[in-house]
């Protein structure tokens, strides 16, 4: 699959930072918040049956009632590995009941998510900065914030701090001169 969310996401049930209800997820970070009531996981809501979780991570903070994940708020038969969550964004990797379990998910810190994550082939290091510093994915360009929006040259870098480092319509820039 190969994705990321960086926005704060909320809902009811089967909420995530990359999918509400999903198959198999690889390669996938979330960096948002995410809450919901049940089934609120930092990458998945709810996973269908036989799914493939694996090389994720979620440095975002997951809140909910019940079914609540670091990586997975209900899991129905997955096969997890290679997931990471950072501690104190959740009290499990995978959220059962009013507990849960790190079957295949590993809460641990910011540095050791670098170091985890930075291994896999999937992802390298973010040497811009574009990305809080944590690994990006390995398609994605060392200016993405900009690149990913900008096919009609409609936004521009934000160099004065106007919106948080995240780019600008061009106009913005114009009006302020």
């Amino acid at each position: 699959m190969s994705c990321y969310n960086i926005g704060d996401i909320s809902g009811n049930e089967n909420v995530g930072g990359i999918a509400g209800i999903a198959d198999d997820i690889t390669k996938c970070y979330n960096l948002g918040n995410i809450t919901g009531s049940s089934n609120v996981g930092g990458c998945i809501g709810y996973t269908a049956y036989n799914s493939i979780i694996s090389s994720n991570y979620n440095m975002g903070a997951i809140s909910g009632t019940s079914y609540v994940g670091g990586i997975i708020g209900y899991k129905y038969g997955a096969s997890i590995n290679n997931c990471y969550y950072e501690t104190g964004t959740a009290n499990y990797g995978v959220g059962s009941g009013r507990s849960g379990n790190d079957t295949g998910c590993t809460p641990t810190t910011r540095e050791e998510i670098l170091s985890q994550i930075g291994a896999f082939e999937e992802y390298k290091d973010d040497i811009y900065e574009i990305n809080q510093g944590l690994p990006i994915l390995s398609w994605q360009t060392d200016n993405d914030k900009l690149d990913l929006i900008n096919g009609d040259g409609a936004f521009v870098e934000d160099t004065e701090g106007i919106n948080n480092g995240y780019p600008i319509l061009a106009w913005q820039v114009e009006s302020a001169e």
